[in-house]
């Protein structure tokens, strides 16, 4: 996915404080999403997981040399940072992983270790993939501490109407809408932000005095279809 995106996130990390870090152990955000959105009638665009953490500077030797025992190594350097990527070798079309390591050339800057599975359809056996490939990834190399970012995107059929799907949305999820951007720019791509709270999910910001931990992004594509993308907070505003 984007580079953007990736940055994106990376600059967010850094300044939710208000950041819940319980979890319903057996509750996934993705799954949670994707089996909506396919009971609907729906395909997947495309979905990503992102599972952020800072980690010590006296643990990053160790985290490179494990992550090359597994994965295909890369590195680069600016003025800012050293960055050493970790790309999974297995073969696989229906999901990807990636590692990224970053460490800033200025000490008090943190390093922050990065993973990300994505892909680009969904079924019983890329789920299955998925939460192998997850949960492999948060035992080795992450501590409770990660933060998981999620989202999914579909393209609403014709038939569908996109106020019918996110009316049924609300009700399945218990979707309490916080907030919502109209955006009535000429030639924008854009139709609407929504921000909002499910009790289906434990973490959580605070947006306006109120927590939030879902949006959605309903958004017009070129021949006037409409892609909605729903996920969790930071991640899906770069959609």
């Amino acid at each position: 996915m984007k580079k953007q995106l990736f940055l994106f996130i990376t600059i967010c990390f850094l300044f939710i404080p208000h950041l819940s870090l319980a979890q319903h152990p057996d509750r996934d955000e993705l799954i949670d999403i994707a089996t909506y959105t396919l009971a609907q009638g729906l395909g997947i665009d495309e979905w990503e997981v992102t599972i952020k953490e800072h980690i010590d500077r006296e643990e990053v030797k160790e985290t490179i040399d494990q992550l090359k025992n597994s994965y295909k190594a890369s590195r680069k350097e600016d003025d800012n940072s050293i960055e050493y990527s970790f790309r999974d070798i297995r073969p696989s079309n229906e999901l990807e992983s990636f590692i990224k390591l970053i460490i800033p050339k200025e000490q008090q800057y943190k390093v922050e270790l990065v993973a990300v599975v994505e892909g680009n359809t969904w079924n019983d056996s890329i789920e299955e993939d998925y939460e192998s490939t997850k949960n492999n990834i948060l035992q080795q190399y992450f501590t409770a501490s990660a933060k998981i970012f999620s989202c999914l995107t579909t393209t609403k059929h014709d038939i569908i109407d996109s106020v019918y799907f996110l009316k049924e949305f609300y009700s399945d999820f218990q979707f309490n809408e916080i907030n919502r951007q109209n955006d009535s720019v000429t030639g924008s791509t854009y139709k609407q932000i929504i921000s909002g709270h499910t009790p289906r999910w434990d973490n959580q910001i605070m947006l306006l005095e109120e927590p939030m931990n879902m949006e959605l992004v309903v958004k017009k594509t070129h021949n006037q279809q409409e892609k909605i993308t729903i996920g969790t907070p930071i991640l899906i505003n770069e959609y």
